[in-house]
């Protein structure tokens, strides 16, 4: 969605691509962009019934999930463009069905199994007129080796709390990088956080304020 869409063409968009798709949602967590702060946008979703649950601003434990899965999907179009460059975007399609038929951990299925309920019969490759094929990722490739026994390897057990609904608190166990990023005049120090239960793929950027006071543990 552009920045510069009116209200009616996002409402416009919203309702054509997703309400008509998936139906009314029943809440929502957006950042606090003023797209999703106008009264405007407000009034709609209440007119819906939707609940807007605004995030806290920079805080992990409410969009924490949405930043993961946006530099996933960053990351992934980071690759299409290297692999296909000057048509990339005719790619797109293929990179959007590989991410809905991907398992997602958060809820245990792929997004394409939990919308119709089934999952996508793919092959393992696509051949096109032209000069790319895009194969299988080599990672799959290699769930295919057999494992072969080695006393000597040996899994730690890293237990998780879960609450009363199934549900855990992330916890941060490395400081992997900073930076600082300018926001008008504003400067703004991060650190690129490692979670527990996550690998290095899936850390994300955080405010460096907010986890000194939260984890100074991971700053001595």
């Amino acid at each position: 969605m552009r920045v510069n869409y009116t209200l009616n063409k996002q409402a416009k968009i919203f309702i054509d691509e997703i309400v008509r798709l998936h139906g009314v949602l029943v809440s929502i967590i957006p950042d606090r962009d003023p797209r999703f702060t106008s009264r405007f946008w407000t009034n709609l979703n209440e007119a819906f019934g939707t609940q807007l649950r605004f995030s806290t601003a920079f805080h992990p434990k409410t969009d924490g999930q949405s930043e993961r899965t946006i530099q996933t999907l960053e990351d992934m179009l980071r690759a299409c463009v290297l692999q296909f460059r000057g048509d990339w975007d005719e790619k797109l399609p293929l990179m959007e069905l590989a991410y809905n038929n991907n398992y997602q951990a958060s809820i245990g299925m792929s997004p394409f199994d939990a919308l119709y309920g089934r999952q996508c019969k793919t092959p393992l490759y696509w051949d096109e007129v032209g000069e790319h094929r895009l194969e299988v990722f080599e990672d799959v490739e290699r769930t295919k080796k057999q494992y072969i026994s080695d006393p000597s390897h040996v899994l730690e057990e890293q237990p998780i709390e879960l609450k009363d609904d199934l549900s855990y608190v992330e916890q941060p166990v490395q400081i992997l990088d900073w930076k600082t990023q300018v926001l008008r005049s504003r400067e703004i120090p991060l650190v690129k956080v490692l979670w527990r239960s996550h690998n290095v793929e899936e850390a994300t950027w955080e405010p460096e304020d907010q986890m000194r006071d939260q984890y100074p543990y991971l700053f001595e």
